[in-house]
C-alpha cells in the first residue's frame, strides 16, 4: 500500500529544479565512487598469492556492483551489457572506450583465464624479441628519435606480472583510476 507521504514525496520530487536534480544525482554518483574506491582499496591490502582466487571474485563482483549502480542500472548484467549501456550514457568518448576495453579484458580474464594467461606469455615472448631488436638497432645508431627510444624503453621496461596476486593489483589500479575519472 502506497502512503499519502510517499506519494506527496514524489510530486515534490517532480517538482525539483532540472539543476537540482542533477547537482543531487552527481553528488549521489561522487558518494558511489567514494565507496566503491575505498572497498576496492580494501581488497588492494588484503590480497595474497594464497587467496588470489577469492579476491579476484570479490573484485569481479565490485566492479558488477559499481557499474550497476554508476550506470543506474536495475539488472544484473553482463559485461558486454555493461559495454552497450556505457555507449547510451553522456560520457567523455576517450573514456567510455578505455572503460569497455577494460570489461572487456576483465571479461576475458574472468572467464578464460588459461587462454588469457597463454596470451600474456605470448606477449612476454614478443616482448624479449622486441627487446632484442631495439638494441641491435640502438647499437648500429638506426634510433634517432629521443621520444621513439622513450617509448621503446617504456614498452620494454614495463613490469611483468608474475602471478595472479600481480595481474588483480593491476586490474585494481586500472579500475580505480577509472572510477576517479568516470563522471
Amino acid at each position: 500500500m502506497v502512503s499519502f507521504s510517499s506519494l506527496i514525496g514524489k510530486f515534490v520530487d517532480s517538482k525539483k529544479p532540472k539543476k537540482k536534480k542533477r547537482d543531487e544525482k552527481r553528488q549521489l554518483t561522487l558518494e558511489l565512487k567514494r565507496e566503491y574506491l575505498d572497498r576496492i582499496n580494501n581488497l588492494r591490502f588484503d590480497v595474497t598469492e594464497e587467496n588470489a582466487d577469492q579476491k579476484f571474485r570479490e573484485f569481479y563482483a565490485l566492479v558488477h556492483q559499481s557499474m550497476k549502480h554508476l550506470l543506474d542500472l536495475d539488472y544484473e548484467c553482463t559485461y558486454d551489457e555493461m559495454a552497450h549501456e556505457l555507449d547510451q550514457k553522456d560520457i567523455n568518448r576517450e573514456l567510455k572506450y578505455e572503460i569497455k576495453a577494460f570489461l572487456k579484458d576483465l571479461e576475458t580474464v574472468e572467464y578464460d583465464f588459461p587462454g588469457f594467461m597463454k596470451e600474456l606469455t605470448k606477449k612476454k615472448t614478443i616482448k624479449k624479441e622486441l627487446e632484442k631488436y631495439v638494441r641491435a638497432l640502438e647499437k648500429r645508431g638506426r634510433i634517432t628519435s629521443e621520444e621513439l627510444r622513450g617509448k621503446l624503453e617504456l614498452l620494454i621496461t614495463q613490469e611483468e606480472i608474475r602471478s595472479k596476486k600481480d595481474l588483480l593489483l593491476l586490474y585494481i589500479d586500472k579500475f580505480c583510476r577509472l572510477l576517479k575519472d568516470f563522471k
